[in-house]
């Protein structure tokens, strides 16, 4: 993905929309969505979240799944995201989630035989990961400590139904695994990052993590508390390895385990350096990229459609006539791909927009509304970054180069009635 996003419109007044759209995008890189799901304790309810892959910061998609100890997850090509997760009788089973919604539920497809018959011994499945040519589910199968077995590489059928394929010569914690775009399946966990050969499981060593870009300090700090990556995604069509990083200090005479501390970070594929975005939700143990969404190309004048399908609105200022009620501070979250959700004060209405040419039968419109962040996002999404864009437009032609700047204001469809 590069770092212009090709866009057509035609109306200044929906180049204002677009910016509202866009909200805190920061690089175009860093615009793909990222969901991660969290729970708490050991048999806590999942929640599918939003997370902001530039600060860590997160919204929640609905309540919960209705899934206990989701930890793994993964879109496939279509779109579809699949996740492993408990039933509330802890039968151990492969879902989907609908993350388009807002509602975050899941939906069953079936037990993937974890903790039952031959795979009793199996205590979790740590990470799942679609490879890209063919589309086979991968899973990396994690027994019971106290067994002391290896774990397992596995494919996850149609029916959510697992088939061990290979055992993997580690014993550490974490283990979270991701196909890079050229399908090399990739695992860490505490100490070393390898790739595995899906066929024989043989781990083939790439580097040592190294987990020392922070100091440690109760505010945001890692790793000094036993860090491991529990879950892995590469950013689509990009070499950025992403991973949830889960720092805590194991329990030891006289010291009772402290709270999870978990965070977001990057893996340098060649050295091993994690690099450390920020704390995120407690109790992320699995994390997913959306697909990628193809760009439009650059369109040519001669080509740019006379008028964009909503067609062009000019807009006027507004101001409140003497004497009519006060407007009242409305508060929504507005949801984009390139901001995810976040809570906005609606203040005053700033702009009506009427349409060209003029249609005297029509009293359609936009009203433009001043909008500011909740004072509360600060810690879950960043200082706006500026956004480059290219515009094309009736009025411009092939398209002229564009930096969105911090949202100001919120277009809604609206009624203009001159009385």
């Amino acid at each position: 993905m590069g770092n212009l996003n090709i866009v057509k419109l035609a109306g200044i007044a929906l180049i204002v929309a677009l910016a509202i759209s866009l909200g805190v995008g920061g690089k175009a890189a860093q615009a793909q969505t990222l969901f991660g799901l969290a729970h708490s304790g050991p048999d806590g309810l999942s929640t599918l979240y939003r997370i902001n892959p530039s600060t860590g910061g997160f919204d929640p998609v609905g309540s919960d799944t209705s899934f206990h100890r989701c930890s793994g997850m993964d879109f496939d090509a279509s779109g579809t995201l699949f996740a492993t997760c408990e039933r509330g009788d802890d039968t151990h089973v492969l879902i989907t989630i609908d993350s388009s919604t807002g509602e975050g539920k899941g939906e069953e497809v079936g037990p993937t035989g974890v903790g039952t018959g031959p795979l009793a011994f199996i205590k979790t499945v740590s990470d799942i990961s679609f490879r890209n040519s063919g589309g086979a589910l991968f899973a990396f199968l994690k027994d019971d400590p106290s067994f002391r077995f290896f774990p397992f590489l596995a494919t996850i059928n149609d029916d959510g139904s697992a088939a061990a394929i290979a055992l993997i010569a580690s014993f550490g914690f974490g283990n979270g695994i991701a196909f890079s775009p050229e399908d090399e399946l990739f695992h860490a966990d505490e100490d070393r990052l390898n790739t595995l050969d899906l066929a024989t499981g043989v781990a083939t060593f790439k580097a040592y993590l190294d987990f020392s870009g922070l100091p440690d300090s109760p505010d945001n700090g890692c790793c000094d508390n036993i860090p491991r990556v529990n879950a892995m995604d590469f950013l689509p069509g990009t070499e950025t390895l992403f991973a949830s990083v889960n720092d805590r200090l194991l329990q030891s005479s006289g010291v009772g385990e402290r709270p999870h501390k978990n965070f977001l970070a990057t893996i340098n594929t060649t050295t091993g350096d994690v690099t450390i975005i920020g704390k995120t939700v407690k109790g992320l143990d699995a994390i997913a990229f959306a697909p990628a969404v193809t760009a439009t190309p650059p369109v040519k004048a001669d080509t740019l459609p006379v008028k964009a399908e909503l067609g062009s609105f000019k807009c006027y200022e507004v101001k409140r006539p003497q004497g009519s009620p006060k407007f009242e501070e409305v508060k929504m979250t507005l949801n984009d791909r390139f901001d995810g959700s976040i809570e906005t004060r609606v203040e005053k209405a700033e702009r009506v927009c009427t349409p060209v040419p003029d249609v005297t039968s029509s009293t359609a419109g936009f009203t433009c509304y001043k909008i500011k962040y909740e004072e509360n996002q600060e810690e879950r999404h960043p200082k706006f970054q500026q956004l480059d864009v290219v515009v094309g437009d009736e009025i411009y032609g092939e398209g002229q180069a564009l930096t969105l700047k911090k949202p100001k204001v919120i277009c809604v469809p609206s009624t203009i009635v001159v009385p």
